[in-house]
């Protein structure tokens, strides 16, 4: 599992495993990397508030939030991600878009799409049944499911789920 500790929104975006966004504030989504343990797939690892029924999202966000000046450099190093990094990678920025206007005051500055589960890659899908993101220094629980276009340069489809508080979950299994 990822750091709870994040690099700003002015570090240099070419490192693969943590892309940095910007939007109305900074975002970054986490990919787990080789020297994190591997974080079970069991459902008792999952936080009970993440399992149930996912919701369709109405509206998509990447677009939008890659066309924002700030994210000039995020752009061009998605297009040099090898696939499985670039739909990681795109499919977290949505899920921040998504969090982010939800209508529940969340600011999200961090996504990590491994936290509790290891996410599923299939094709052009990538499914997050127990992810975290930070919103005003606590964490929360995340499932998602999102569906990119075959070039990955779109969303067709994402539902999700934001659970509960696991800020003591997520600081225990890190060590903190």
């Amino acid at each position: 599992m990822a750091s709870t500790e994040t690099s700003s929104a002015a570090s240099d975006v070419t490192d693969a495993s943590a892309l940095t966004t910007t939007d109305s504030g900074a975002a970054q989504t986490i990919d787990e990397t080789a020297s994190e343990p591997e974080p079970t797939a069991s459902a008792a690892a999952i936080p009970p508030s993440l399992t149930g029924a996912l919701h369709a999202a109405k509206r998509y966000y990447l677009e939008a939030m890659l066309n924002a000046p700030a994210m000039a450099k995020a752009r061009e190093a998605i297009k040099k991600l090898p696939p499985e990094k670039r739909l990681t990678q795109t499919c977290n920025i949505e899920a921040v878009g998504q969090i982010g206007n939800a209508g529940k005051g969340y600011e999200p500055d961090a996504v990590i799409s491994n936290a509790f589960a290891k996410p599923v890659i299939d094709g052009s899908k990538f499914a997050v049944p127990g992810g975290a993101f930070r919103s005003k220094q606590k964490w929360y629980g995340i499932a998602y499911e999102c569906t990119l276009s075959d070039d990955m340069s779109a969303v067709k489809s994402f539902s999700f789920r934001v659970g509960a508080d696991v800020t003591a979950e997520l600081k225990a299994r890190v060590g903190e």
